[in-house]
C-alpha cells in the first residue's frame, strides 16, 4: 500500500514538472496559447536538456532532482501569473486522479 502511494507521489511531481518546462518552452520559444501542446513541449525541453547535458556531465540521483526541481519552480511562477494556466493545471491533475 505504501509502494502504490509513493509510486503515486512520484508521478503527479513528474507530471507536474514535465507540464512546467512545457509552460516554460512555449514561453521561451512559441508563445502560444494552445494548451494541448504543453505536455509535448516539456517532453521535448526535457529531452533536449538530457541530450545536451549528458555531453558535459553523467546524469545521477541529484541531476535528476534538481531538474524536477526546477520544472516544479516553473510551473508554480506560470500558473501564479495567468488564471488560464491554473485552470488547465486543475484540469490536468483532476485527470491523472482519475485515471490512475
Amino acid at each position: 500500500m505504501l509502494n502504490n502511494f509513493i509510486f503515486f507521489i512520484f508521478f503527479e511531481i513528474i507530471l507536474l514538472s514535465i507540464i512546467g518546462w512545457g509552460f516554460f518552452v512555449n514561453k521561451v520559444f512559441f508563445k502560444s496559447e494552445n494548451f494541448t501542446l504543453i505536455g509535448f513541449f516539456g517532453l521535448s525541453g526535457l529531452t533536449f536538456i538530457s541530450l545536451f547535458s549528458s555531453i558535459f556531465f553523467k546524469h545521477y540521483y541529484l541531476h535528476n532532482v534538481i531538474i524536477l526541481f526546477i520544472g516544479i519552480l516553473f510551473i508554480i511562477f506560470f500558473s501564479l501569473n495567468n488564471f488560464k494556466n491554473t485552470k488547465y493545471l486543475k484540469h490536468i491533475i483532476l485527470l491523472s486522479l482519475v485515471l490512475f
